[in-house]
């Protein structure tokens, strides 16, 4: 494995365990009043949807390393999205969702062992061509992988960010 593959990967693996650690502090002090409420227009990605979709984009990522996986039903219902422009919005109240430690344990696993096929995988796999939405800016897997453990997961972060705000709750970043 060339040494460039090598800082990819750490890359890969350090901007996950960044956006999970971040995530889990956005949500570390919500309550379960709070979980599933959305504040205003605008802000219907609250704390609830947001952690069960993340979990689905790092499911895509296990998917594309070609680790076995599937959705549950909870997530096919609730999390999964076609992206902008999606009509779908979540639904606000905390019985429509599993409990925050729930979501949170299920994020910290998953994230756990993306990062350890991350390391394990071949470069060749990172360099096959992946079929997805955006594939005429990220044609491969690691492009996909870059995308979703970074930009995606930092987009969803900067929503929760500012959906505390909306719910004077402070900065988490702050506690990193």
């Amino acid at each position: 494995m060339s040494n460039k593959k090598t800082a990819l990967k750490s890359s890969l693996i350090n901007q996950l365990k960044f956006n999970t650690s971040y995530l889990q502090k956005l949500v570390k002090d919500v309550d379960s009043e709070q979980f599933a409420y959305s504040p205003s227009q605008g802000l219907e990605n609250h704390p609830a949807f947001t952690i069960g979709h993340c979990i689905t984009g790092l499911i895509y990522c296990l998917k594309a390393l070609d680790h076995p996986t599937t959705f549950s039903e909870v997530h096919k219902s609730l999390f999964l999205r076609n992206g902008p422009g999606d009509p779908k919005i979540a639904p606000t109240g905390a019985h429509h969702y599993p409990e925050k430690s729930i979501l949170v344990d299920e994020l910290q696993s998953i994230s756990q062992l993306l990062m350890q096929k991350i390391a394990e995988c071949s470069d060749q796999i990172l360099e096959e061509p992946y079929t997805w939405k955006y594939a005429n800016y990220f044609p491969t897997k690691v492009d996909f992988i870059l995308f979703m453990v970074t930009t995606h997961f930092a987009m969803h972060n900067g929503q929760l960010a500012a959906w505390r705000r909306a719910v004077s709750l402070p900065s988490a970043l702050a506690e990193m």
